[in-house]
């Protein structure tokens, strides 16, 4: 499978955004908003990520990580409205937990309505809402590029520009403009 475009991973989550504004239960819908958040970067989620992963604390008891991508990521998500302070804390724990080979450098922390990434590495932490993610999408380049850099938040003009050209791009699709020459239109532009 081709590498997506940035415009189609904010297309897709622009989709996901609008299917997910009313979820509000962990328990009842987690899993499966983390699947369709994992396929609007074309990863397939079963391959990717480890869902409930059993964790024995260092104080003792035993936790469970809601979604793990071992040396990549912790995903902890709450129920709507729930305190994301204290579930980041949670994450944190479970980070300490786990062996150092799969300690991840990133955490997100959700209770559908927002999301809240945490880069270890940089103690850089970015927050927003669930309808803003397209617009955040350079935030999860980690998910799909090994190399991926530091979160650095666009500027205003070139996240307008980027829009300015995904609606273009919308726009010859639309009329049939298709194919190798819309690729090269699209490149040089």
């Amino acid at each position: 499978m081709a590498a997506l475009t940035r415009n189609e991973i904010r297309r897709r989550l622009t989709v996901f955004a609008k299917i997910w504004q009313h979820a509000e239960r962990e328990n009842a819908d987690a899993k499966l908003f983390w699947a369709r958040f994992y396929e609007c970067f074309g990863i397939r989620p079963e391959s990717a990520t480890i869902y409930e992963k059993a964790v024995s604390k260092l104080g003792g008891g035993r936790g469970f990580i809601d979604s793990f991508i071992p040396g990549t990521l912790i995903v902890e998500h709450k129920s709507r409205g729930k305190d994301l302070n204290a579930a980041f804390a949670q994450a944190s724990e479970y980070f300490m937990a786990l062996s150092e080979a799969e300690r991840p450098r990133y955490i997100i922390t959700s209770d559908f309505a927002r999301f809240r990434l945490t880069d270890l590495r940089t103690d850089a932490t970015h927050e927003c809402k669930l309808k803003d993610l397209p617009k955040r999408a350079g935030w999860f380049t980690f998910l799909f590029d090994d190399d991926a850099g530091e979160i650095v938040e666009e500027s205003k003009i070139d996240r307008k520009a980027a829009y300015q050209v995904s609606r273009l791009h919308q726009a010859l699709l639309d009329v049939r403009f298709i194919g190798h020459d819309l690729e090269v239109f699209m490149t040089r532009l």
